[in-house]
């Protein structure tokens, strides 16, 4: 890709971006498709990833909007998204403490877990199930989710929007279609907290990051409108599916 003609490249990035949005707008995991598509460009590493947050913020902040606007955003995701966005800005100005190897085999036993729990427990995630302890329990969860995953999208990224909905899931009683609609308000503000700290520090490519972002976009508008119509039974197959490419993805780097 590098030595071809721009605009070319501009329309790449755009295609891989609408499948990306797309993606990420129902389940979570559109990295996978839009950082390997920056990497083919001969970016820098950090250039990739702070271009792919501004990129990704497109398409958060359409799938927030709309998700929003349908009533599928659970009301603790607001002040999670406030916790999120301190713990992305913080992760992204720290360096990886952990070796890359190490780190990836703890994200792929991670994955593993919630793909079994997800795939053998088909009631999982269907519907909404009622909190069963204490109120400030709940809170509690919530922040602890908020800023474990928020830190962990600043600091390296990969997977955080199937860990969010995972979280909403399994410990917040909510269905799949409020848990994607709350993971896409905490991603985008996240993804914005990045991406502010990465162009303060000139790791942004604007001449990708915008036609890219805007494939992001529209393929988050289909995606979100899609998921909207179709609900949690749409949602559970896409989700199993990316979480085991992201599985295996990850494996994969282990090996190199």
């Amino acid at each position: 890709m590098t030595n071809q003609w721009p605009p070319l490249v501009a329309v790449g990035l755009a295609a891989a971006g609408f499948v990306s949005g797309w993606v990420d707008s129902i389940a979570g995991g559109g990295g996978l498709i839009s950082v390997p598509a920056l990497l083919a460009t001969g970016l820098p590493t950090a250039t990739v990833l702070g271009t792919n947050k501004v990129a990704a913020s497109f398409g958060s902040s359409t799938s927030a909007l709309r998700y929003g606007r349908a009533g599928h955003v659970k009301k603790i995701a607001w002040p999670m998204a406030a916790l999120a966005f301190c713990a992305s800005a913080t992760g992204a100005r720290l360096a990886i403490a952990l070796p890359d190897k190490i780190l990836n085999q703890i994200i792929v036993v991670a994955l593993l877990v919630v793909t079994f729990i997800t795939i053998f427990r088909r009631d999982f995630g269907k519907t909404a199930r009622p909190w069963r302890f204490r109120r400030r329990w709940y809170a509690l969860v919530a922040c602890c989710c908020a800023l474990s995953i928020g830190f962990y999208d600043g600091l390296i990224g990969p997977g955080t929007g199937s860990f969010l909905a995972f979280s909403f899931v399994a410990l917040l009683g909510a269905d799949f279609l409020s848990a994607t609609g709350s993971t896409k308000v905490i991603n985008f503000s996240t993804n914005l907290a990045a991406a502010l700290l990465f162009a303060i520090g000139r790791h942004v490519d604007w001449l990708y990051a915008l036609p890219m972002g805007l494939g992001i976009l529209a393929g988050a508008y289909v995606g979100s409108g899609m998921a909207l119509r179709n609900g949690s039974r749409f949602i559970r197959p896409i989700f199993v599916g990316v979480a085991l490419a992201l599985g295996v993805k990850l494996v994969l780097s282990l090996h190199k």
